[in-house]
């Protein structure tokens, strides 16, 4: 008979990185990011780590204008923008800009996981993680619109 003994992993340090060259934009928390997402192990902090500042860009392109008219009423970070509306002490800006930021990310590595895995079998499983993807990114795009203060509308094709 043999015996094993349950390992249990250490918590990892927090991994935090920067996204914004002038710090407008909050550091990310990538190992906060991982337990949001449901992100495993697969993807190390070295191989999710540009995809984070990729999408952070990504992201910065989309409220560069939001962003200036924001900058130009005084806000010198994301969270001054309306530091009145928190969430256990963090702005609602921050929490919608991480949102959107968890929905490109965990839409990135769905999709560059699809093609990882896309061998024989994987191409009949495609299909199904595509609308994973597609519901990401929808949430990603929902929390940009809520940021922005942009009114939403959904649309169905018939």
């Amino acid at each position: 008979m043999v015996s094993v003994i349950p390992h249990t992993a250490a918590p990892a340090d927090p991994v935090i990185i920067a996204v914004d060259p002038d710090g407008w934009y909050p550091a990310v928390d990538v190992t906060a990011l991982r337990l949001r997402t449901g992100l495993d192990g697969t993807w190390t902090d070295a191989r999710l780590t540009p995809v984070v500042r990729e999408e952070a860009d990504a992201i910065a392109g989309v409220l560069t204008e939001w962003r200036a008219g924001k900058q130009a009423r005084g806000a010198a970070s994301l969270a001054a923008v309306d530091p009145d509306q928190t969430i256990e002490g963090t702005p609602l800006t921050v929490w919608r800009w991480q949102a959107a930021l968890d929905g490109r990310v965990r839409a990135a590595v769905i999709r560059a996981t699809r093609d990882f895995h896309a061998t024989g079998d994987g191409h009949t499983r495609a299909d199904a993680l595509e609308p994973t993807a597609d519901e990401w990114l929808g949430r990603a795009h929902e929390a940009l619109s809520r940021l922005m203060g942009r009114p939403r509308t959904v649309v169905e094709l018939i």
